[in-house]
């Protein structure tokens, strides 16, 4: 387990990693009694696996929000759209993604940000890339996955979807 601490915006961050193996589920627990929100990091190239269905439950257990963060979108094998449908098979949820990769495997560019409709790729300089147009091959993925990330939001809350398209 490693701890890290961060502010931005002024607000602080405890992050707190937990290796998904079962070896370390007890420790998986302790931590997940006094986070108030998950991370759940998954392979692009393995999808879903042992290990991230116990998170999962015990995520549920103690009725945490969840985010999933799909990475290794530039290795060899990566499959976002494979590594999504695990999550909503194997997890039995439905999920909202935000943002879509552009390219894949030594492809990879960077991501369609859904919210904010526009591309962002790999920081130059070690500073944050502008926004850009979004590729034209991905527009029509980009529309309609944006479309779906409405509709789950809508399904929650008015109040909320309001608050999240004004920024």
């Amino acid at each position: 387990m490693s701890v890290c601490v961060a502010e931005w915006k002024g607000y602080k961050f405890n992050v707190i990693d937990t290796p998904g193996v079962e070896d370390f589920h007890g420790d998986l627990e302790s931590v997940l009694r006094v986070v108030d929100a998950v991370i759940v990091v998954i392979d692009a190239t393995t999808g879903v696996e042992g290990g991230t269905e116990k998170v999962w439950e015990a995520a549920d257990k103690y009725e945490l929000p969840r985010m999933i963060f799909i990475n290794k979108m530039d290795k060899e094998n990566a499959s976002f759209e494979n590594a999504l449908a695990s999550v909503d098979e194997v997890l039995e949820t439905r999920t909202a993604v935000t943002q879509v990769p552009i390219g894949k495997e030594a492809d990879f560019k960077g991501v369609v940000d859904l919210i904010q409709m526009g591309a962002f790729t790999e920081p130059q300089d070690n500073k944050p890339s502008p926004k850009s147009e979004t590729p034209s091959e991905l527009e029509a993925q980009a529309e309609e996955m944006r479309e779906q990330l409405v509709d789950v939001a809508a399904e929650s809350d008015d109040e909320l979807i309001e608050k999240f398209f004004e920024g």
